[in-house]
């Protein structure tokens, strides 16, 4: 008996200021669903909130698997739509501590935890200078 392929939908910023990450998410994503034998749809939301959440809005009601898109702001604008209408969001792409939430399955670690472990791992490895640089 042969089943429909499972289906995922996701926006990422294929255009606009979160362009790069989200063109490098999209070729890891798109890798992900030839393997698993996934039926991806994929739309760029250009960095922006409102095409982010229109797209998830079309999208509660056909798709199996809903995941995030890149960048804190646009998962905080998705999120509540996705939990409200029951669903779960699979967020890959914001680490702002407030996305711990209900409806909300974060695979990355808070950003306040990046660090966490660094410095014992310095000392555990006899490191003897450790240079923290600040990003632009």
């Amino acid at each position: 008996m042969n089943t429909p392929p499972t289906t995922a939908a996701l926006t990422l910023s294929l255009t606009g200021p979160f362009e790069r990450q989200g063109t490098e998410a999209a070729e890891g994503v798109r890798l992900w669903a030839e393997l698993a034998g996934i039926r991806l749809t994929l739309v760029d939301d250009r960095g922006s909130k409102t095409a982010a959440s229109r797209a998830y809005a079309a999208w509660l009601d056909s798709m199996d698997l809903l995941i995030g898109p890149y960048a804190s702001g646009l998962v905080r604008a998705v999120a509540p739509l996705v939990r409200d209408a029951g669903r779960l969001l699979w967020n890959h792409g914001g680490s702002a501590d407030d996305l711990a939430q209900p409806g909300v399955v974060s695979l990355p670690a808070p950003a306040s935890s990046y660090f966490d472990g660094v410095v014992d791992e310095a000392v555990a490895r006899r490191v003897d200078r450790l240079v923290v640089v600040p990003g632009a």
